[in-house]
């Protein structure tokens, strides 16, 4: 027992410094990161690549120091490393699907299927595209859910990306109380914010198509699908509200 206190008690200097080490360094990587995302907005660079670059430094950078704190309280480096270097082949062999879903980032970032703020479908799931990691890609839905795809999806599956189009298929999401909903008042009330929006020519002629997303005992989530040009979504966005609570506020 007195043997184990001696250690404990000449170990104990190094152990601190390294926990000390580890938070310092952790705030450093913190600012680091944010230093880095302010120099690629202000260069302007893909949002994309710079998604990418953040989570892959961000990564590197702490495996780097947790190896580096375990030096400084006391344990064997080059062990160490050669024990991660085996442990990682084992983990890699059994997290095959990591790797690909790695190699798959790696696939989007260089050949750019499709960038932040794009619309995309892939497989059953349309969203915007939020944020592209190193594993795995986040898409908001027009009901304003998350869903979080793993990159080997996304590299092997199909993908329609409206957005590199100058149509845009836009999805509008909006609830009605489930108790008072009437499916032909909600059509005639959407089909007189399509007319409005027609007349400023801020949507394309097509028919505009009402979908019933689901409901939860109280509300019913409904989407309606426009046809308008790229350059026209936030506008037509912005007077949909417009002209929805203009229809309201006539009943």
């Amino acid at each position: 027992m007195k043997h184990w206190l001696d250690i404990f008690w000449n170990h104990l200097p190094d152990f601190l410094l390294a926990v000390v080490f580890l938070f310092v360094a952790w705030i450093i990587i913190g600012r680091l990161i944010k230093m880095i995302e302010f120099t690629m907005i202000h260069r302007t660079l893909n949002p994309t690549l710079s998604s990418f670059v953040k989570s892959f430094v961000s990564v590197v950078l702490k495996t780097v120091v947790l190896i580096t704190a375990a030096g400084i309280a006391g344990f064997e480096v080059t062990s160490l490393v050669t024990l991660m270097g085996a442990a990682g082949l084992a983990i890699g062999l059994s997290l095959q699907g990591e790797l690909q879903n790695f190699a798959g980032g790696v696939m989007l970032l260089f050949f750019k299927p499709f960038e932040m703020g794009d619309y995309i479908t892939v497989g059953q799931h349309t969203g915007k595209v939020e944020d592209i990691q190193i594993f795995n890609t986040k898409l908001r839905t027009a009901d304003s859910h998350q869903i979080i795809l793993p990159n080997k999806m996304l590299s092997n599956e199909v993908i329609t990306n409206y957005t590199k189009s100058d149509e845009v298929s836009l999805p509008i999401a909006f609830s009605e109380d489930l108790a008072s909903f009437n499916w032909d008042n909600t059509q005639m009330k959407c089909g007189e914010v399509v007319d409005f929006l027609r007349q400023q020519s801020l949507i394309l002629p097509n028919p505009f198509e009402l979908r019933i997303i689901k409901s939860d005992g109280q509300l019913i989530y409904l989407s309606l699908m426009l046809k308008t040009k790229r350059d026209t979504v936030e506008e037509v966005k912005h007077q949909f509200w417009i002209g929805f609570h203009r229809f309201l506020a006539r009943q």
